[in-house]
């Protein structure tokens, strides 16, 4: 059996009873592992996403992510806080010393962007120090084979062991992990 990371972030993981949200998967960049979920435990005020080891998670199913854990656990689960600016908290547009507009939005958003390009997110460790990175972050990428760009990941592969397998491009072709490999510009090379 196998998982897209766009089907397990559109689930919530049933804990006790309750509902909460899943809002990324934390991989060990290495072996290509999920070894985290982060869970959206925040409210309409306060964003707060608490991390959960995979092991405490059963099979998805289609009413929800069964999780062996409490509401105590989950309350006292580490924090994943993502430093991203909120775009709420900026202006929509801003007009300089003369006269010119400049939207606070549009350069955040870009500048969002270009980050995630350059500056792949190693977000926390696993406890044996391997760091571990946002799920997330891999979509978007641009992936480059032998005749030039093969599109960007649209989705990640994951199997029944929590191992991601394939990425998946934009236009629906799944590329096996094992032939891919990252550039220093935050790009992925087949072969």
């Amino acid at each position: 059996m196998t998982y897209g990371f766009n089907e397990l972030t559109g689930l919530r993981a049933l804990i006790a009873g309750d509902e909460v949200p899943v809002s990324d998967l934390l991989i060990e960049r290495a072996g290509w592992r999920v070894r985290r979920v982060a869970l959206d435990v925040g409210s309409w005020f306060e964003s707060r996403h608490a991390l959960v080891s995979i092991d405490r998670f059963e099979a998805p199913r289609d009413d929800g992510w069964p999780a062996r854990f409490s509401e105590d656990e989950l309350r006292d689960a580490p924090a994943w806080e993502d430093h991203a600016t909120s775009e709420m908290d900026l202006p929509p547009l801003i007009v300089g010393p003369f006269g010119m507009t400049v939207s606070p939005l549009m350069m955040s958003a870009g500048l969002k962007a270009s980050m995630a390009r350059s500056l792949p997110p190693e977000v926390v460790e696993t406890p044996e120090g391997a760091p571990l990175r946002s799920a997330r972050g891999f979509l978007g990428i641009e992936i480059f084979g032998d005749s030039g760009s093969r599109g960007t990941v649209e989705d990640l592969r994951i199997d029944d062991t929590w191992s991601v397998t394939h990425i998946v491009t934009d236009d629906g072709d799944p590329i096996p992990v094992d032939a891919l490999r990252e550039t220093d510009q935050g790009n992925f090379v087949i072969g």
